[in-house]
């Protein structure tokens, strides 16, 4: 891979690929990446994956990790063995269900182009209001459940 390439990856995942600078005696990243330049998309994918999250991920944070939650929320109401003192398992799955609904409408803000043009302006505010309500009162039960996110 060129110099470049190679520079680039160990700038972006120094985590990763700390052991680049080393002596042959300590590591064999002495030798740098021995690959075509057509692994750099490859070996980026492969470091993102072990990040844990893509640079696309970062940009956008907040609706990837409403994306997340939501898969998340969905499971734990499905497959729950437990629930927060003070809480029966009904009222428990209806907690779950509104914190899911919150992440739900960030998702549904960020992904709807279709109502903002068939709307009128006023309909478009009580759109954006009625998801915002959703929002928060799920980011109210996502912060004082926080600790009770587990099964």
């Amino acid at each position: 891979m060129n110099t470049k390439l190679d520079a680039k990856l160990c700038k972006k995942y120094p985590n990763l690929y700390r052991d680049r600078g080393e002596s042959m005696q300590n590591t064999a990243m002495c030798w740098g990446f021995q690959r075509g330049d057509g692994w750099y998309d490859l070996l980026r994918e492969a470091a993102e994956k072990l990040r844990g999250y893509s640079d696309r991920d970062v940009w956008g944070w907040y609706n990837h990790h409403a994306e997340i939650m939501v898969g998340i929320l969905q499971y734990l109401r499905k497959y729950k063995h437990g629930y927060p003192i003070g809480l029966t398992p009904g009222k428990w799955t209806k907690v779950l269900l509104v914190m899911e609904q919150g992440f739900q409408a960030i998702i549904d803000g960020e992904n709807d182009m279709t109502s903002y043009k068939r709307l009128s302006s006023k309909e478009q505010r009580k759109l954006i209001f009625k998801r915002r309500r959703k929002l928060m009162l799920g980011l109210k039960y996502f912060r004082t459940y926080y600790y009770n996110l587990w099964d």
